[in-house]
């Protein structure tokens, strides 16, 4: 009968946080554990090879977490047992496992390990693992020590490289070099383990550390849906200097909404938890871009959005008001005016200019070839100048003059139709008093005015 691994003390892995563990089987029963190397190679221990009667009746299952599971099952083509192994001491109780066919890798549930780079100085002047480091075993041994049953979801525990001097470890290891010593200091949760090491694993199969993918599941704090960590932003911005806790649709989502609520912005705040910084364009773009939460429709909307925007902050520019979706420059004639001509001075956008009765301020549009009244920003009206299009419309500017505001950050008309004084301009953001029209303190006649 097989020795049993035990796994004292630890907890149940979360499914797919270990994607490169593996259950080598014999007639569909679990005898040991593996881990994947590549699509074609599993690692386990020479002890458990030396007992599968036959490579026909073993085969391997990975990408799961439960030993109820089977997951991607393949056959065993062909073993290969260290040939130094010692049945007697464990020492050099490796072997690998070469499958029939590969694995999926493309599958998420798994991944290759990924294998540290090993120096020969770093072996011979401090040894490997570090004294002290964390290691993470994971198994599907036993939860007791006096137990033969094994657990059937995949344990994890985080337990410590011990020196090889200690005295708890000296009555267990066999090879000070080829073995070392790993446990929870005093006792208690976990117990000592022996780990064999080999590094011309690293030197075989070349999986970097740098490349490997670690496929745990994070809880979303919004729609506390568990999701892969891939799902996850490293960061957002290089103002944020914290992990992220909402997942990526969420955070498009989140996104959607700030401009269904307040209208496009350049920058959106940050939704994490305390966080006050600002996503920029580059950050939002990032992510409305992002291959795994891509919205390419609603990144156009803000782009287009911003141009407008920044279009209309330009006093010279307006739009086609045939609707073609074409605009251009147009650079008004400032010239004097002749005393004896018919002038009125008029806002333009927020500059102050003065239209004669002889002056016609229209421009043709690049795309559509019509014409568009740069004043009004309407279609041309054909044989009337502005000043006479404006005659018949004194009631409306006086309604205006009663009904609505110049914004002082941009002189765009506003219209206040209920709620409190503080308003905010659609076109250029500038925020003001309705009653006094200060942008930052109010007049002393105001009525919002207090010495405090």
């Amino acid at each position: 009968m097989l020795g049993l691994t035990c796994i004292v003390g630890g907890e149940a892995a979360k499914p797919s946080s270990w994607g490169w563990s593996a259950s080598l089987r014999v007639n569909d029963k679990h005898i040991c554990g593996g881990t994947i190397l590549s699509a074609f190679y599993i690692i386990t221990a020479a002890h458990c090879i030396t007992h599968i009667p036959a490579l026909s009746m073993a085969t391997i299952a990975a990408g799961i977490s439960n030993l109820s599971q089977t997951g991607q099952t393949r056959s065993l083509a062909k073993t290969y047992v260290h040939p130094k192994f010692d049945p007697d001491t464990y020492v050099n109780d490796i072997a690998i496992i070469r499958l029939k066919t590969p694995l999926n890798m493309e599958d998420f549930l798994i991944s290759k390990i990924c294998l540290p780079t090993i120096n020969s100085e770093l072996l011979r002047t401090q040894g490997y693992p570090i004294i002290g480091t964390s290691l993470v075993a994971i198994g599907w041994g036993t939860l007791k020590s006096d137990s033969k049953l094994v657990s059937t979801t995949l344990q994890q525990i985080t337990i410590q490289v011990v020196s090889n001097k200690a005295v708890s470890c000296r009555q267990i290891l066999e090879h000070s070099t080829l073995q070392f010593c790993a446990g929870i200091h005093g006792g208690g949760k976990g117990m000592s383990i022996k780990i064999r090491l080999f590094k011309f694993i690293s030197r075989f199969f070349h999986n970097k550390c740098k490349n490997k993918r670690i496929l745990t599941i994070k809880e979303c704090s919004v729609c506390y849906q568990s999701r892969l960590i891939d799902d996850y932003f490293i960061i957002y911005s290089r103002n944020c200097n914290h992990s992220q806790t909402i997942c990526d649709l969420c955070i498009v989502h989140y996104i959607k909404n700030q401009f269904e609520l307040n209208g496009v912005q350049a920058q959106i705040q940050c939704p994490e938890y305390e966080c006050s910084n600002k996503f920029d364009y580059n950050t939002i773009k990032y992510i409305l871009l992002r291959k795994k939460s891509r919205n390419s429709k609603l990144f156009k909307q803000y782009d287009d959005a911003l141009l407008h925007q920044c279009l209309e902050q330009m006093n010279e520019f307006c739009w086609c008001s045939h609707g073609c979706g074409s605009g251009q420059i147009y650079y008004f004639p400032r010239e004097k005016t002749h005393p004896s001509k018919v002038s009125r001075l008029l806002y333009i956008y927020g500059t102050r200019v003065s239209i004669t009765s002889e002056q016609c301020p229209w421009f043709q549009c690049i795309e559509c070839k019509k014409f568009t009244c740069f004043y009004h920003r309407v279609q041309w009206h054909h044989g009337l100048t502005c000043c006479e299009y404006d005659f018949p419309d004194n009631r409306t500017i006086q309604w205006l003059n009663v009904n609505t505001k110049v914004c002082p950050g941009c002189a765009y008309r506003i219209e206040k139709s209920s709620g409190c004084d503080q308003m905010k301009c659609k076109k250029c953001n500038t925020k003001f008093c309705w009653n006094c029209l200060m942008v930052n303190n109010h007049k002393q006649d105001c009525k919002h005015y207090s010495d405090g």
